[in-house]
């Protein structure tokens, strides 16, 4: 039979437990509340996640560069079922951030069709500061991380005290 002892610790533990789930449910507004249509800004640079030329279609190359507040530089994170996230065009949100093998092109990012494939799920980790590490979903251990605007931004070994890693969500609308 419980005792009130043992149902108060029940239910501590249950709240314990609910508080655990909400926190791992929840979706990179943990770190810096991206909600609607925001900006990508990587703390390396400090620039942010644009398609490079403008022109957002399919196969092009995703680059850093200064904020203009072109649509090529606006997206929605949106959170997946099974917890991963998209990073989607506002312009075209048929395309979604998507990273090439790092085997072939220096593991370069690009835009693809949104589908449900691995190379354009994303990991979103918390790195302090009120910004994030995106992981790929595909090649664990790797994660978006901004270069020089020639090289466009590139999958790298991840490293949540590596500025370039790093990304905060500032909103666009």
């Amino acid at each position: 039979m419980f005792t009130i002892g043992r149902i108060s610790a029940l239910a501590a533990v249950s709240a314990g437990l609910l508080s655990l789930a909400v926190v791992a449910g929840a979706s990179p507004a943990s770190a810096a509340s991206p909600q609607g249509e925001v900006f990508i800004l990587n703390e390396g640079n400090d620039q942010v996640l644009d398609v490079a030329e403008g022109h957002v279609r399919p196969n092009a190359a995703v680059i850093t560069y200064a904020r203009h507040g072109g649509e090529n530089q606006k997206w929605f994170v949106e959170r997946q079922e099974d917890g991963t996230f998209h990073i989607v065009s506002s312009e075209n949100p048929s395309l979604c951030v998507g990273a090439d093998s790092p085997h072939v092109g220096a593991g370069q990012v690009r835009l693809h069709g949104c589908d449900q494939q691995d190379a354009q799920r994303w990991r979103f980790s918390p790195a302090g500061g009120g910004a994030g590490v995106f992981e790929s979903a595909e090649y664990p251990g790797l994660s978006l991380a901004a270069v020089d605007e020639d090289s466009g931004t590139v999958l790298d070994r991840t490293d949540f005290n590596d500025a370039s890693q790093r990304w905060s969500f500032p909103s666009a609308s």
